[in-house]
């Protein structure tokens, strides 16, 4: 797994994932850092072919597990969808 987060550091204490569009929870039951990445073991899998439909998919987090942020600063899902607009009010998208 590449890792895509300013949390690497909290990334022990994540225990489940979902994987994908289809969000099916995973479990970790072990993991070790490799080259520049991390080697996930999931419960229920015992070969590297049946999580071979994970590959190339995003993997998140459940959001009740995700790390709280300093005031001022949000999660991109947070964003999604909000009007941006200048210092007059005016919206610019």
């Amino acid at each position: 797994m590449e890792i895509y987060t300013d949390f690497q550091n909290t990334c022990n204490h994540w225990q489940k994932f979902t994987p994908g569009d289809k969000h099916v929870p995973l479990t970790i039951r072990r993991q070790r850092l490799h080259n520049d990445g991390v080697l996930l073991a999931f419960d229920g899998f015992t070969t590297p072919e049946q999580v071979g439909r994970f590959r190339n998919q995003i993997l998140y987090i459940i959001k009740e597990d995700a790390a709280e942020l300093p005031e001022g600063e949000y999660y991109f899902h947070e964003l999604v969808g909000l009007a941006v607009v200048d210092e007059t009010g005016s919206v610019l998208g």
